[in-house]
C-alpha cells in the first residue's frame, strides 16, 4: 500500500516491469548487481500476454461499454506436474490465478515464484494473473482514465466481477471447463483474493491470501494503535528514533526548517508548516516500507535494499549518531537505507514517488471504501502523537476527488466485523491467511483460525515480511516461511482432493 500523509500504506510493488522475454528496466537490474543485490526471482520467466473485452459497469443494465483488461499467461508447465494431482477427467492442471493489485501486472507477476515457478511445477498448473483496473496497462479509459468524472468505476467490486467474468472466458479458451481455480494475491490483492472467494465461490475453489489486512477497518479486532507498535518491534533502535522524533516536533519553526533541510539535505529546502509536515510523512512512510520489506536477503522489491534492512538501517543510525552526537543525522543516515540505496542520490526530494512503479489512483481508493483507521501515540511506538481523524479525511477527500468516503462499507460488503462473542463475523471456507511477524499489515490480518470446519484459518509466519510466502524460494528463507509454503501447498491439495470425491 502506498504511504499517504493520513497514513494510509499502499500494498506493494516493484521497479520491475517486463516482457515475456526480459524486463525494459534493464539500469535497474544492472544496478542490482552493482549493488551486490541478490534477485530472488527470475526476471525471464516467461509469460504470454493477452486482452480481454471486458465490461465497464457490471452492476448497471443500462450500460454496455467495454474496455480492454491486461492478463498474463504462463502454460509451460500445464499438464506437466511433478506430483501426483488429484484432477478431474479431462483437466490437465489447475488454473493458480492471481488476483491482481494495485499496480503494473508484470511487476506482481516478478515477484510471486512461490505461484509461477513453484506451484505451476509441482501441480503442472497454467498460471493466469489478471490486471487490476485503472492499474498498469489496464486503462478502461486510455490516457483520461484518472480524471475525474471516470473514477468512479475503480473500486474492488468491479475489480471482482472483472475477474468473475474473464476466468469462465479462459476456461473455454483454454478447454478447461472441468479444472480448479485457485486464487492468489498478496497485500491488496491479498485482500482481494479473499474476498473473491467469499464472494465467488461458484469461480474459484480455494485461495491463499498473504498479507491481506481485510480486518484493517472501522468496527473489527484490529486496533488503530498496532500498525506502528509492529514497526516500531522491527528497529532495535527504536529507543534513539522515537528521541528524534521529539526533537523534531520542536522544530516546525524557520530556523528548524532550516537545519532539518540542512541535515537530511532536502532540495527544496523546508519553507512552511505543510512541508514540514509533509516531510513527517515522507520519513515515517520510508521507515514503514522497510519494516514492511524487512527480508532476511537482499532484495529490489521497492528499492534495492540489503538483507534485514530495519537492522541495517539501525546500523547506520547508530554509526552516524555515535560519530556526530547528533540524532537527527543518525536518522538522516540510516533513512538512505531506504531512499538513497544506490548512493548517488545527491539531495533528497520528499515529493517524489516513494514507491516507484505504482499508481498514485490508490489514493482515490483510499479516498473512497480503502480508509484504515491507523493512529500512532509516541509511547508504544516510536513516533509521536497523531490521531485518525475521520473527518479530515473526508475533508481532504472532497478537495482532492470531489468523493465522501464510506468508511464503514468494506465489512458491511464482505464480512469482518466483531461479533459480540468476539469472533470475527466472516462466512466462507477455503481460504488460507497468512501473516509475517515483522509485517505492519498483520494489524489488520486474520491473525487466528475463524474456523477449521470449512477451512479459514491462519498462518503465522515468524521473522516474515509483507507476503515473503508467494515470493520465491530462496537459500536464506526462515524455516517458518518454509513451513508455510507446504501448508499451502497441503491445503490446494485437501482442496483439489475434496472436489473430486464430490
Amino acid at each position: 500500500f502506498r504511504w499517504m500523509s493520513v497514513k494510509i500504506l499502499l500494498v506493494l510493488a516493484l521497479l520491475f516491469v517486463g516482457s515475456p522475454a526480459v524486463s525494459p528496466i534493464v539500469a535497474q537490474w544492472n544496478l542490482a548487481k552493482q549493488l551486490g543485490v541478490n534477485l530472488d526471482f527470475d526476471i525471464t520467466v516467461p509469460y504470454d500476454e493477452f486482452w480481454f473485452e471486458q465490461t465497464l459497469d457490471h452492476f448497471n443494465f443500462d450500460s454496455t461499454r467495454t474496455f480492454q483488461q491486461r492478463y498474463l499467461v504462463s502454460d509451460r508447465n500445464w499438464g506437466k506436474p511433478s506430483m501426483q494431482v488429484p484432477l478431474p477427467s479431462g483437466c490437465p492442471g489447475p488454473i493458480l490465478f492471481y488476483t491482481g493489485n494495485e499496480g503494473d501486472i508484470t511487476m506482481f507477476w516478478e515477484n510471486s515464484g512461490f505461484v509461477t515457478e513453484t506451484l505451476a511445477q509441482k501441480f503442472g498448473g497454467l498460471v493466469i494473473f489478471g490486471e487490476h483496473r485503472y492499474y498498469g496497462k489496464t486503462l478502461p479509459f486510455g490516457q483520461e482514465s484518472y480524471q475525474s468524472q471516470n473514477l468512479g468505476w475503480l473500486t474492488s467490486e468491479q475489480a471482482l466481477a472483472d475477474y468473475a467474468a474473464l476466468i469462465p472466458e479462459l476456461k473455454r479458451k483454454y478447454k478447461a471447463e472441468t479444472c480448479p481455480v485457485f486464487a492468489f494475491g498478496g497485500s491488496y490483492g491479498g485482500m482481494l483474493t479473499a474476498w473473491f472467494r467469499l464472494k465467488y465461490p461458484n469461480v474459484v475453489a480455494g485461495g491463499i491470501a498473504a498479507s491481506a489486512p481485510i480486518l484493517q477497518f472501522y468496527d473489527t479486532v484490529a486496533s488503530q494503535w498496532t500498525f506502528n507498535q509492529i514497526i516500531t518491534q522491527d528497529f532495535y533502535c527504536a529507543g534513539e528514533v522515537r528521541k528524534t522524533f521529539q526533537r523534531m516536533m520542536t522544530m516546525n519553526n524557520v530556523p528548524g526548517w532550516a537545519q532539518l533541510s540542512s541535515v537530511f539535505n532536502l532540495c527544496p529546502p523546508l519553507q512552511s508548516s505543510s512541508d514540514f509536515n509533509n516531510f513527517l510523512g515522507w520519513l515515517t512512510g520510508g521507515i514503514a516500507y522497510i519494516a514492511m520489506i524487512d527480508y532476511p536477503y537482499p532484495t529490489n522489491f521497492l528499492v534495492p535494499v540489503p538483507a534485514w534492512p530495519a537492522n541495517a538501517t539501525c546500523d547506520r543510525f547508530v554509526q552516524a549518531w555515535s560519530a556526530s552526537n547528533n540524532l537527527l543525522a543518525g536518522l538522516a543516515a540510516g533513512i538512505g537505507i531506504y531512499y538513497n540505496a544506490t548512493g548517488s542520490v545527491t539531495c533528497y526530494n520528499i515529493a517524489s514517488n516513494p514507491s516507484p512503479g505504482l499508481g498514485d489512483i490508490w489514493n482515490y481508493q483510499a479516498c473512497t471504501e480503502m480508509v484504515f483507521p491507523i493512529s500512532q501515540n509516541g509511547t508504544s511506538d516510536m513516533f509521536w502523537p497523531a490521531y485518525f481523524n475521520l473527518q479530515s479525511t473526508i475533508q481532504g477527500c472532497q478537495q482532492q476527488y470531489g468523493v465522501t468516503p464510506r468508511p464503514d462499507w468494506i465489512i458491511q460488503h464482505y464480512g469482518g466485523n466483531l461479533l459480540p462473542s468476539g469472533q470475527t463475523n466472516l462466512k466462507g471456507s477455503r481460504i488460507v491467511f497468512s501473516n509475517g511477524e515483522l509485517d505492519p499489515w498483520r494489524s489488520g490480518g486474520v491473525n487466528s483460525n475463524v474456523t477449521t470446519q470449512t477451512d479459514l484459518v491462519a498462518v503465522y509466519i515468524e521473522k516474515g515480511a509483507h507476503h515473503l510466502d508467494l515470493r520465491a524460494s530462496h537459500p536464506q528463507d526462515p524455516t517458518s516461511v518454509i513451513r508455510a509454503r507446504e501448508i499451502h501447498t497441503q491445503y490446494l491439495l485437501k482442496w483439489m482432493k475434496e472436489d473430486l470425491s464430490l
